[in-house]
């Protein structure tokens, strides 16, 4: 009787385990199929008995440390095959593992995948063949608990006419031996050095020993970690922090299983409780750095800047030599408001790593949020010197000679970085402002074009596009832009392009649309000024005749901003214009209590 026939709410010894397996071999009379669950290590030792036990029977072994895809010619090939009773195929998970893909670790759904294995195709198409061409031989497939399962689960043809498997546990002796093996052969080499085959692979051996009956808590807890820490490498960060998870279970205060349990959750956005995970470890070491730098970062990402410069603070007692540090702190800083000393933390972290080009080119970018273009432009060149084909720190010199209205050599700028990345999109949206800047409109559009062939769906490249076109004139194509800006904006952000379009269908006389439109811009509310909002609303009710309405916008026009002298002299000859124009002058004295009433100087008219 085979194992899985046996009461599975017992479970056997080891040595009953082996004394079935024998039993099984020995009355196996001609062709037959078995399965072993067993450990590579542990196999060895296996063959080793079965040959001195059931010395009557003539035994070999195949061992494969490749893969295959074809074990019947193998066997065939084989000289003295009709004389073999039993053949131990060792090695066959070797043909499985290229089809592990990350994610898919543990029970794995990676044996539900529709790529069945190559080896296991051919076993199960082979089936019949074996048994009519090595009708002498029983076949003992040793292999580990992945590799049974998917048998089970994609060759169940050929599965299905086995005995077994026989589970033979790892005795403790050699359970620490090839634990210590593990740990060493993962220690010695970082887990984001591997290959992802690799890390594959040494979750599966990972797995396999936690399958053993024998292990203590402390290698458990091992495996745990280092499992997770091959997840998280392989960024399958669900799993990982499932894996910590089990090792905090065995060890509640594991500061290793705590770090990586908050970077699985930060990995998964999932920032709240990672800073739990990370306090956990500081309530234990208040000074272990690795928490207090992970701590600090992730409340960052939460926009908690105090606590993070507060984490930063305390770490940099003890780590200030990490320029790492100071660029966060600089960062968090920076959000605050806290410009001066921002700028000291990005200087600190340059004075330990000056040849850090993406330092420079964070402190070019706090500079110009400053307004000191001239000297982020002197970061951005740094920046550049050391590393020229960094096409970031190009299109960010152009941003700065752009505020210094040095249109012509930040057209330069961004045209260097867009040679060097030619689909980064922000290049030739800013390359396009230039452009439309010093009157090449026509040349701006080209690359407003070619920002939206990169990313259709950027509704401030439309609304840009739309105004450039509505500079040269071409105001039906501007509509159709402010549209396309309008559907692709969010409601509630719609204001500026719900005016502009209000703007170009009163430059085509559509004045109805045109009021609309304005209406809808006051509506949405939005960023933009308001007196433009309602200004734009005032010349639309001229048109129609709307007086009152007209001057009602004119006032919530006026009194919602403050204007220098030289725009209400401007706003003085517009009015006199169209009070001409329209023959309005019947008005004239509304409109001189109007100015008095909200403090302007009044004229003659």
């Amino acid at each position: 009787m085979s194992l899985a026939e046996s009461d599975a709410t017992v479970k056997p010894s080891p040595e009953e385990v082996y004394q079935a397996l024998l039993r099984a071999l020995l009355l196996r009379k001609g062709f037959g199929l078995v399965f072993v669950q067993c450990s590579p290590a542990k196999a060895n030792r296996l063959i080793d008995d079965v040959k001195r036990d059931l010395p009557q029977k003539v035994i070999s072994v195949l061992t494969f440390t490749e893969p295959i895809d074809n074990l019947y010619d193998i066997v065939d090939n084989l000289s003295g095959k009709n004389k073999l009773n039993i053949l131990f195929i060792q090695g066959l998970e070797k043909s499985l593992e290229p089809y592990i893909k990350p994610g898919y670790g543990g029970e794995g759904n990676y044996y539900n995948l529709d790529t069945v294995p190559r080896i296991l195709s051919h076993l199960n198409q082979q089936r019949e063949n074996f048994r009519d061409r090595f009708g002498n031989i029983c076949f003992v497939f040793i292999l580990p608990l992945f590799g049974i399962k998917y048998f089970i689960r994609r060759a169940p043809d050929f599965f299905d006419w086995s005995s077994g498997p026989f589970e033979i546990p790892t005795d403790q002796e050699l359970l620490e031996r090839e634990f210590t093996q593990i740990e060493q052969e993962v220690g010695a080499q970082k887990y984001a050095d591997l290959t992802q085959e690799e890390r594959n692979h040494r979750i599966l051996q990972i797995q396999e020993w936690l399958e053993e009956p024998f292990q203590t808590p402390e290698q458990k807890l091992e495996l745990f970690l280092q499992q997770g820490n091959l997840f998280l490498a392989s960024d399958d960060f669900e799993s990982a922090l499932s894996s910590y998870n089990q090792a905090l279970v065995i060890e509640p205060t594991n500061n290793l299983a705590l770090s990586g349990q908050g970077s699985g959750l930060r990995f998964l956005n999932r920032y709240e409780e990672a800073v739990e995970s990370y306090d956990k470890i500081l309530e234990i070491q208040p000074d272990n750095y690795q928490a207090l730098a992970e701590r600090g970062f992730t409340l960052i990402e939460l926009e908690r800047y105090e606590e993070a410069i507060f984490s930063y603070d305390k770490l940099l007692e003890s780590q200030s030599k990490i320029a790492l540090h100071w660029v966060n702190r600089g960062y968090a800083l920076r959000r605050l408001g806290r410009d001066q000393e921002a700028v000291e933390s990005y200087n600190k972290a340059l004075e330990i790593e000056p040849s850090n080009y993406n330092f420079w080119n964070q402190k070019g970018i706090l500079l110009y949020i400053l307004g000191s273009y001239r000297e982020a432009i002197d970061s951005y060149d740094r920046a550049l010197q050391l590393k020229p084909d960094f096409h970031y720190a190009w299109a960010n010199r152009g941003h700065a000679l752009e505020s210094l209205a040095n249109c012509e050599e930040a057209i330069f700028s961004y045209d260097k970085a867009i040679e060097i990345k030619p689909d980064y999109y922000p290049a030739w949206f800013h390359r396009a402002s230039a452009l439309c800047r010093i009157g090449r409109s026509e040349d701006g559009i080209a690359s407003y074009d070619k920002v939206l062939e990169i990313k259709p769906d950027y509704s401030v490249a439309c609304h840009s596009r739309a105004l450039a076109l509505s500079a040269i004139g071409r105001y039906e194509e501007a509509i159709e832009g402010f549209r396309k800006a309008i559907e692709l904006t969010p409601s509630g952000s719609s204001g500026t392009s719900w005016m502009c379009l209000g703007s170009a269908l009163r430059s085509l006389r559509r004045d109805e649309e045109s009021l609309a439109c304005f209406d809808k811009a006051i509506e949405v509310g939005g960023k933009y000024f308001e007196y433009f909002k309602w200004g734009g609303r005032i010349i639309p009710l001229l048109k129609l005749g709307r007086f009152r309405e007209a001057f009602v916008s004119g006032y919530k026009c006026l009194v919602s901003f403050t204007p220098d002298i030289g725009f209400r002299e401007w706003l003085e000859r517009r009015t006199s214009i169209y009070i001409r124009k329209f023959g309005l002058q019947k008005l004239i004295p509304v409109w001189t209590s109007f100015l008095q009433l909200i403090g302007w100087r009044v004229r003659d008219w």
